[in-house]
């Protein structure tokens, strides 16, 4: 048995380890708030625009617990994406059939109509982070703002840059299935892409660890490795051949290298596999050649699913897209609210709190005996005396930062007054026309003297009057013709404007 440790130190530890945890206790309970996500009740409604599929899940969350109350999947006739009309007739049909009432409706996008990477930018961002990517969209992605729907969440940051997970998509798409859905009372408050819900349900599943995901079906796979950080490196190809064994080289082709590096640099990454509409025996071959562990969707703990439904009759993204929008943790992207990302505001408890507070704080202190305050103020006059030394000094700084701020004023009044040397001698220039030449030009604080040669002299007043740094041109000698240089010699006097 270890010995009891009744040491000062720990005896003097525990003490403040109990008011540290009083503190804490009472932070929380201060700022509470019924609408705090931790305990507030959200239902949802996912929809995931599939290939050959409109799929839904409908889930529910109270004190952090996520429910799954239904899900629907309805094939399509002909291949694709489903048109905005059927969608929307099938999510009215789908809250009806499974009872939902008016739950926040989310909609999730297929990969391919997003750009989804990890970018890069200076720490000095971060104040005004999300006009940044306003301003930088179309630089970061071939999107400008006014066309698509984006969002970002900052992933890393240290002294010198910021590291940012962003996904954008052209909003011309998404429009129809907004209108659509909204012609038939539902809005849409979430918009996000299949894939990131994909992560978001391996997350849940296998922990924070790396995690290499790939959905694979006849035609291609489409993937992404899963940091701990939230970032994501997707992949993805196409099937040039039908044959089993090189759509089988391909994928694995693909993954190796990756999983090497992670495992290379001390991480051991999940590997799991979604074939989707596939052949069994690939699913086999795979399993077969495939020498690192892996686990397959289908013959997983999916855990919020309730007990005795089908899995075969889950719909993936639509599972990922409900639990990446109630799972705390899941910490998602929201394209439609354009990287416009609200601070939470004090709840009204808090503000009701503080006020009891400060009325009981105020009758202890009428309670409290007349002695004690003279004390406390016979203390601060005592301190009043030894800062004296300091607030003379003070006072001193503060009379030169008055007089370096008279100076300021003066600089900035006869900056701002009267028109500097440089702009004068640039509005002349732009003036005098290029075949002309000056001699000697003399600027005084209310006159400005030129001499020069011109094919034609004349011409000079006029184009001197319409400056607005000039008034009163005139010449200040004759004008005579130099035979020698073929050109009027002349003397022009003005005064400044203001003067």
């Amino acid at each position: 048995m270890a010995a009891a440790n009744n040491s000062p130190a720990a005896a003097a530890a525990s003490p403040w380890s109990s008011y540290k945890g009083i503190g804490n206790f009472l932070k929380k309970s201060f700022f509470l708030s019924p609408a705090d996500e931790v305990i507030a009740y959200r239902k949802t409604l996912f929809i995931a625009l599939e290939a050959g599929q409109i799929s839904f899940a409908l889930g529910s969350r109270i004190f952090s617990r996520i429910r799954l109350a239904g899900f629907k999947r309805y094939p399509l006739e002909e291949p694709g994406l489903a048109q905005p009309e059927v969608l929307a007739t099938s999510t009215a049909l789908v809250l009806a059939e499974l009872g939902a009432g008016r739950p926040d409706i989310a909609l999730g996008i297929p990969k391919s109509w997003a750009v989804i990477k990890t970018v890069e930018l200076p720490i000095s961002t971060l104040e005004n982070i999300s006009q940044v990517i306003t301003y930088e969209l179309d630089r970061l992605t071939p999107f400008n703002p006014e066309e698509a729907f984006y969002d970002f969440k900052i992933i890393n940051q240290d002294a010198e840059k910021l590291t940012l997970l962003l996904a954008a998509a052209r909003a011309d798409r998404i429009d129809p299935y907004l209108t659509a859905l909204l012609e038939k009372g539902l809005k849409v408050s979430r918009i996000t892409v299949n894939l990131l819900g994909l992560g978001t349900l391996c997350r849940y599943i296998k922990g924070e660890g790396p995690i290499l995901f790939s959905e694979i079906d006849e035609n291609g796979y489409e993937g992404a490795i899963f940091h701990p950080d939230f970032s994501l490196e997707p992949f993805g190809g196409a099937f040039p051949v039908q044959e089993e064994k090189a759509k089988l080289d391909q994928i694995l082709a693909e993954i190796e290298n990756p999983l090497e590096a992670l495992e290379t640099s001390g991480l051991r990454p999940e590997t799991i596999f979604w074939f989707k509409a596939s052949s069994a025996s690939l699913k086999e071959q795979l399993r077969a050649r495939l020498n690192k562990p892996h686990q397959f969707l289908g013959e997983m703990d999916l855990r919020m699913v309730p007990p005795g439904k089908d899995l075969k009759a889950v719909s993936y993204p639509a599972l990922g897209g409900v639990l990446e929008a109630l799972w705390l943790k899941a910490s998602g992207l929201n394209l439609l609210s354009k990287g416009r990302h609200e601070k939470s505001k004090n709840p009204i408890l808090l503000t009701v709190l503080l006020l009891i507070g400060l009325l009981l704080l105020l009758g202890l202190y009428w309670i409290t005996p007349i002695d004690i305050e003279k004390k406390r103020l016979a203390n601060l006059e005592n301190q009043i005396a030894q800062k004296k030394v300091e607030v003379k000094k003070v006072e001193a700084i503060k009379k030169e930062i008055e007089t370096v701020r008279s100076e300021l004023v003066i600089i900035h009044d006869f900056k701002h007054t009267r028109a500097l040397t440089m702009d004068l001698l640039r509005e002349v220039t732009r003036i005098v026309p290029a075949n002309a030449w000056l001699t000697r030009i003399r600027i005084t604080e209310a006159q400005v003297n030129l001499e020069g040669y011109a094919p034609s002299a004349t011409v000079l007043v006029p184009k001197l009057e319409e400056s607005r740094y000039f008034k009163k041109v005139e010449f200040a000698a004759p004008t005579f013709r130099d035979p020698k240089q073929n050109m009027d010699r002349f003397q022009v006097k003005m005064e400044l404007e203001g003067r």
